[in-house]
């Protein structure tokens, strides 16, 4: 019997060596657990600062973005202001060539009477209805001539003027953008 007795206290002294072994990875598990449960809820904490921060850059980005949107706006808006201004100077330019034409073709005129007063004037001989038609031609040519002469000034002032807006428009449209800009706002302001 004492064999089995032997037999016996080996077996239970395995087993409690089992147990305490198991009993020891149980208490190895329970600490990893432990530590995995605390590390998982910092790794929380860390995503919802994240989060909270992405939000925040969301917010910013989106706030930079309608910004753009009317800085963008405002610059079609300016350009379309610039554009209509270009084409107000393109037809005063256009106007003043017409303006010129018409005084060149009055003097001409102009000219051509007063060819035709002296014309008459070397055929008077001493009668006194073609002396008063000679006198009434040549009041009618200082009249136009006196108008013509309005009119050519009035013409070149306009030309002045046109190129002074042209010479306007073209250093307009070679500031940079942001002048450009800031230009465009205050034309706004003076539209024609």
């Amino acid at each position: 019997m004492s064999e089995k007795k032997e037999s016996d206290e080996n077996r239970v002294e395995s087993i409690l060596k089992n147990a305490e072994a198991m009993m020891a990875t149980l208490n190895q598990l329970s600490e990893t657990g432990k530590s995995a449960v605390s590390t998982s809820a910092e790794a929380q904490r860390a995503s919802a600062a994240t989060l909270a921060e992405a939000q925040a850059k969301l917010a910013e980005i989106t706030a930079i973005a309608t910004q753009a949107l009317s800085a963008k706006t405002q610059i079609t808006d300016d350009q379309a202001v610039i554009a209509t201004k270009s084409d107000h100077i393109q037809k005063a330019q256009e106007h003043a060539d017409q303006v010129r034409a018409s005084l060149d073709r009055m003097v001409t005129a102009a000219m051509q009477q007063g060819t035709e007063v002296e014309g008459l004037k070397s055929k008077a001989d001493s009668a006194a209805e073609l002396l008063a038609e000679i006198r009434t031609a040549k009041s009618a040519v200082d009249k136009d001539a006196g108008s013509i002469k309005e009119a050519r000034e009035l013409a070149e002032q306009s030309t002045a003027q046109t190129k002074a807006l042209a010479d306007k428009a073209d250093s307009v449209s070679n500031l940079p953008p942001e002048a450009n800009f800031r230009l465009g706002r205050r034309l706004a302001k003076f539209r024609l």
